[in-house]
């Protein structure tokens, strides 16, 4: 497959792509030339092109000899809209992303979802009035449980509601950062001071 470009204003405006060869009616092969096909003022907007990434849209620049070199298109940097956007949505994602706590070897997952906090700073409420039960038979998935001492269960909610806080507690810092300039992309909203969702109790 023969593969070339339509340079318009310096970028890429179509694609044109053409077999190496035809077969007649009569069965002869005929080579397929560009210049057979199009008007030469067609041709004189026309690079090779043969790198299949390349499509409209990207920019293309002649060197003395006439070679085409492309680029993709760079996107616009995000506003500071976008980036505080980008970060709630990030807050928003890791405090309902669940939380897992490792207690005495054995990883606990808890859901994190508003239904799923309630829950459990309900059972921990419970569990520090009289007469509290000795362990809590927790859900975890839909068909998976983890039996818990109360006093560790008690400490795992305190870390649940802490790291969900912390999430929250990030954000300042990253607006403030996109205010500064320090903070420009969607990998330094992801790369920031994010609360880790899993700890241990030993």
């Amino acid at each position: 497959m023969q593969r070339f470009a339509r340079i318009s204003a310096g970028l890429v405006a179509e694609i044109l792509e053409l077999p190496e060869t035809v077969e007649d009616e009569a069965g002869t092969v005929h080579e397929v030339h560009l210049a057979d096909l199009f008007h030469a003022d067609v041709l004189a907007d026309v690079v090779a092109c043969p790198d299949p990434a390349v499509a409209a849209g990207w920019s293309c620049s002649l060197d003395a000899a006439g070679k085409a070199t492309f680029a993709a298109p760079v996107a616009p940097p995000l506003t500071a809209v976008q980036l505080v956007a980008l970060a709630n949505a990030r807050q928003r994602a890791l405090a309902a992303g669940g939380f897992t706590v490792t207690i005495k070897g054995q990883a606990v997952a808890f859901a994190t979802d508003e239904a799923s906090l309630g829950a459990l700073d309900r059972k921990a409420m419970r569990l520090a009035q009289p007469n509290p039960p000795a362990s809590v038979t927790w859900q975890t998935g839909p068909a998976t449980f983890a039996r818990i001492e109360a006093d560790d269960f008690a400490h795992a909610a305190t870390l649940v509601d802490d790291f969900v806080q912390a999430t929250f507690d990030a954000l300042p810092a990253l607006v403030a950062g996109i205010a500064a300039g320090t903070v420009k992309t969607e990998a330094d909203v992801i790369a920031a001071a994010w609360p880790a969702s899993n700890a241990t109790i030993a």
